[in-house]
């Protein structure tokens, strides 16, 4: 009977000097202990930020011009939510144009009817130029280009951005957090890439867009390429790519070359700052359920589908007298 007991002891102490060795390592695993919460947690959010890295740089990594959309799957939590990324070259080649491409359009959503639900906003982290651009003219560029968009679509869709570190792009599985960040991609023939993930297909009133993040690659100089030239000019750029978070897609053919949205860019190009009539168009049909009264354009373009004609009403009259 002693002799059980004495088993029975020595196991409790054994589980006891286990459990101890265990916290000890997994507090030594996590970092430093004390009442910052801040300290314990970020061996962590490097390494995720640095597992992020490397999932982004392979997935670009032979990315080509021929074939720039990117399917990064669907998120772990709901199969019916997609990502995809969208790349911009330098100096790529459009596909070739047919004969006739008048009735090519130079705009398109990603998918028909997929946008935000409701105003957004983004974690932009400039930290990444800070060595060659002032954090104001980032800021100042990137307010310019959330406020034509928005303009564009006749609503808010971007509401606002905060300044702030980023984890990392999202390829796997969206956070819930808007990210634009500028790093280093290995691929050097890519100017930016967008990741978007959402609600692309099924029926078309339950499509969505549920978040989407940016990456700048800093193997290009940015600046202002009036002012500088031989830069990859930023406000150009974060307006192609805010043109994808808003829900517009890639164009690729030779016809369409002057529009914001066409996926290729070079050093010094500042044209796609300004959006053509139809990057607002598609813009504005997109948030405004193809009103054709709500997206009428400058110099009285009609976009949408025009209005039936109608007779005066004296004309039904004069039918009934001559009856």
């Amino acid at each position: 009977m002693n002799g059980n007991w004495c088993i029975f002891a020595c196991m409790l102490v054994t589980i006891g000097v286990i459990g101890i060795v265990a916290s000890t390592l997994t507090a030594n695993a996590i970092g430093p202990s004390g009442d910052d919460d801040a300290m314990t947690a970020e061996p962590f959010r490097v390494q995720n930020r640095r597992l992020n890295l490397m999932h982004v740089q392979q997935t670009l990594g032979n990315i080509t011009p021929s074939a720039p959309l990117l399917y990064l799957g669907t998120a772990s939590f709901d199969h019916r939510i997609k990502g995809y990324a969208f790349v911009t070259f330098e100096n790529a080649h459009p596909r070739r144009s047919p004969a006739d491409f008048s009735d090519i359009p130079c705009s398109d959503p990603i998918a028909e009817g997929a946008r935000w639900w409701g105003p957004t906003t983004f974690l932009l982290d400039p930290s990444g130029v800070a060595d060659e651009l002032p954090a104001a003219y980032v800021q100042a560029s990137f307010e310019n280009v959330l406020d034509a968009w928005n303009a564009a679509a006749k609503t808010t869709v971007f509401s606002g951005y905060v300044i702030g570190p980023s984890d990392g792009v999202d390829i796997v599985n969206p956070d819930g957090i808007n990210e634009v960040e500028f790093i280093e991609l290995i691929n050097p023939n890519i100017i930016g890439v967008t990741f978007i993930w959402g609600k692309f297909d099924g029926i078309v009133e339950d499509r969505r867009i549920v978040e989407t993040d940016v990456a700048m690659n800093t193997r290009f100089t940015w600046g202002d390429a009036d002012m500088q030239p031989g830069t990859m000019d930023l406000e150009a750029i974060f307006t192609h790519e805010l043109g994808h978070c808003l829900g517009l897609a890639d164009l690729y053919t030779s016809n369409c070359m002057e529009a914001t949205m066409y996926f290729q860019s070079r050093r010094d190009e500042t044209r796609k700052r300004t959006l053509t009539n139809e990057d607002k168009r598609c813009a504005c049909l997109l948030y405004q359920n193809g009103s054709p009264v709500e997206c009428n354009l400058d110099g009285g373009v009609s976009v949408g589908k025009p209005a039936p004609a109608s007779w005066p009403w004296w004309w039904l009259y004069l039918f009934l007298v001559l009856l």
